[in-house]
């Protein structure tokens, strides 16, 4: 099954949206810090699963292990867009790696990347990659992560510029402006993100 990379950006940041409307309507506050409370427990990360066609048939781990090196020489590029604040929650502890060291291992949720137990008794699947923080911008991330797919053979797969666009979001406080007679600073505008 293919995913639309841009799509899956568009319903994370509706989803996020929602989360805050909800929460704003029964006066709760949501953080999306990657370590909102600091302490001595785990953070929030925005792991994602990654695949191709190929890696997915039979023989597909040599694949995987291909994509997972051609990622290790990019670590610090894509930790640069992988979320603020995730130095905080990517330590060495707590279920996750350092953030200045690539690693991958089968069902190692201490690596940078894990390879699932199954996927590797199968020979074949996808890889979890655990770096990106909870805040982590998933059209920006989506734009760093065609390597992924690329450094298989032959796949074909849009280029960041081409998932680059702009995206109109209902400013979530409106209401609260409308309820606290600050309608003026708001008046219905709308959030432009603009991840080009």
């Amino acid at each position: 099954m293919r995913t639309d990379l841009a799509l899956v950006g568009d319903q994370l940041w509706v989803s996020r949206w929602l989360l805050l409307r909800i929460a704003e309507e029964f006066g709760a506050v949501v953080s999306l810090k990657p370590k909102p409370i600091p302490g001595d427990w785990n953070g929030a990360g925005l792991h994602t699963n990654v695949s191709s066609q190929e890696m997915r048939e039979e023989g597909g781990m040599k694949y995987i292990e291909a994509a997972l090196k051609k990622l290790a020489t990019r670590h610090a590029e894509h930790i640069k867009v992988y979320g603020e604040g995730n130095d905080q929650r990517m330590t060495g502890a707590h279920e996750t790696s350092s953030i200045d060291k690539f690693t991958w291992g089968v069902a190692n949720r201490g690596s940078s990347v894990r390879i699932p137990r199954a996927c590797a008794r199968e020979g074949k699947g996808y890889f979890e990659d655990r770096r990106p923080a909870s805040n982590g911008d998933p059209y920006r991330e989506s734009g760093s992560t065609p390597c992924w797919v690329r450094c298989t053979n032959g796949l074909s797969q849009k280029s960041p510029a081409s998932l680059s666009r702009r995206y109109t979001v209902p400013c979530p406080r409106r209401s609260r402006h409308r309820r606290g007679g600050d309608e003026d600073r708001c008046r219905g505008q709308f959030w432009i993100m603009d991840h080009t």
